[in-house]
């Protein structure tokens, strides 16, 4: 099944319906102590209906979803691109060929890593090393770290090394959190990591 077909057919079992709690937390919480920027450009790479840019957009950045599927981007469209007309912008296309123009300050990884083989996960590191300002974060909420076979799903089972494994030398790890608002069912698979572009 095609990405924009789950869309239409409504097979879309990673939609919450809502922003990811652990980003609010990374952003509003004291009890996480990271130096964030306080604008720029920002990143939402398999944004769907868009919960995730709209809230960095609230938060001041020139935001940006971009999804694989025109069925998830017209939904985004829809219901929420209008709050933040001058801020919020959303395109379907491909993330690893889009013509991004400058770098992003922060660049937002939800349900994206984990929808690739580990075959495909190098040429993400490197994509991720071409579209993120020096000085940049790459902001990722680490899902499902569960162990299972690496080639079941997706989505395919994920830890926090094969992000930096994929990523490759360049980058620093500034945080890696479990996150306090991470919904039940998933509290103990998933991570709050956070990864810093070398200047």
């Amino acid at each position: 099944m095609t990405w924009d077909k789950a869309w239409f057919t409504n097979l879309t079992p990673w939609d919450r319906g809502a922003i990811q709690p652990p980003l609010r937390e990374l952003f509003e919480s004291d009890a996480i102590k990271l130096d964030l920027p306080k604008s720029g450009r920002a990143l939402v790479p398999g944004c769907g209906r868009g919960y995730d840019a709209l809230y960095l957009a609230s938060r001041g950045y020139q935001t940006l979803g971009l999804d694989l599927s025109p069925k998830a981007i017209a939904l985004a469209k829809e219901h929420q691109a209008s709050q933040y007309p001058d801020s919020l912008s959303y395109i379907a296309d491909d993330f690893f060929k889009f013509d991004y123009g400058s770098p992003f300050d922060i660049v937002y990884d939800w349900t994206f890593f984990c929808a690739f083989p580990r075959e495909m996960r190098p040429a993400w590191g490197k994509r991720m090393g071409e579209i993120v300002a020096p000085g940049g974060l790459l902001i990722a909420l680490a899902f499902p770290i569960d162990g299972r076979d690496a080639q079941d799903g997706p989505p395919f089972s994920v830890d926090v090394g094969s992000y930096k494994e994929s990523l490759g030398e360049g980058w620093e790890k500034v945080l890696d959190h479990e996150p306090a608002t991470a919904a039940e069912q998933i509290r103990n698979i998933q991570r709050l990591v956070v990864w810093k572009r070398a200047k």
